[in-house]
């Protein structure tokens, strides 16, 4: 993963030296200078490293941020989370069991709080959104928390759609639907209609017991593998603003199918799975 260093002194190159970055950095090692190089954002906004984090804290999921807040001294921990935007104060509270502090704070010390909660952090991942390159998954930053779990579950309908291809058994077909929402089955019905080409592991829909909640645990666990895989040769520094938009259960399971690598003859197929996806849950509109 390319360090902060790297991509913050890209950004300084695109803002004061706009030309090949090569010449202002030939005293540096071979390695470095490649590193930075291959920064691919295009941002000429230095300031932003000082006032990101506090936007990131509102887009970050609460269970990412409790660990750092318990770790924090108790008599700052209310205040702390009272700088935290709704909904994520009101949940930190719940779980942490600290009481709502009594009175608003105002901005400026909003400001300075979050800036504590953020050298407590320190994630070697996190850098301002604005200094990510372009990617071909980049819509998905765009989609909130309530989107990407309804884009899991729809891409797990491409895993369903082959285990159920050949069910005969119409009760057990209907019983199938009768656990779906009405957009799944809306999607299930496309990917009926298309050849799957990825030789992905079949579901085993025999040993499935009839439960809602079993199906859903394991379609759910399908369509993270598949959006792992999709993000695999991403950029890690786009890879954890997506993950911190869902909860750490969830984040840290998409990590573990993500490689930093593309798959070959898979991570094209599924990153056009996602792209469908995206489309189907943001239809594009046209004028």
């Amino acid at each position: 993963m390319q360090s902060k260093s790297s991509v913050f002194l890209r950004v300084l190159l695109n803002t004061f030296h706009p030309g090949p970055p090569q010449a202002l950095l030939k005293n540096l090692p071979q390695g470095e200078v490649k590193d930075v190089v291959d920064v691919k954002t295009s941002s000429q906004n230095p300031l932003a490293a000082l006032t990101w984090f506090q936007g990131a804290v509102a887009r970050t999921h609460y269970s990412w941020l409790a660990p750092v807040v318990a770790k924090m001294p108790a008599g700052i921990q209310g205040s702390v989370v009272a700088a935290i935007p709704e909904p994520q104060s009101s949940k930190l509270c719940s779980l942490l069991k600290i009481k709502p502090f009594p009175l608003p704070l105002p901005d400026k010390v909003k400001s300075m709080l979050l800036g504590r909660l953020y050298l407590e952090w320190k994630d070697p991942g996190a850098i301002p959104l604005e200094y990510l390159g372009e990617s071909s998954v980049g819509e998905l930053l765009t989609l909130s928390k309530e989107e990407l779990v309804e884009l899991i579950n729809l891409l797990s309908m491409y895993d369903l759609a082959e285990g159920i291809r050949h069910i005969v058994d119409r009760k057990k077909l209907k019983a199938i639907y009768l656990c779906l929402s009405h957009r799944e089955q809306a999607f299930l019905r496309i990917c009926l209609h298309k050849k799957e080409k990825l030789a992905a592991p079949k579901l085993d829909i025999d040993k499935w017991d009839g439960s809602r909640e079993m199906l859903h645990r394991v379609l759910h666990r399908r369509g993270m593998l598949r959006l792992g895989k999709a993000l695999s040769g991403q950029e890690r520094h786009f890879v954890w603003h997506l993950v911190h938009l869902l909860d750490t259960g969830r984040g840290n399971i998409i990590l573990q199918y993500y490689a930093e690598q593309p798959v070959a003859g898979v991570t094209p197929l599924l990153i056009q799975q996602v792209v469908s996806v995206i489309n189907f849950i943001k239809p594009k509109r046209t004028a």
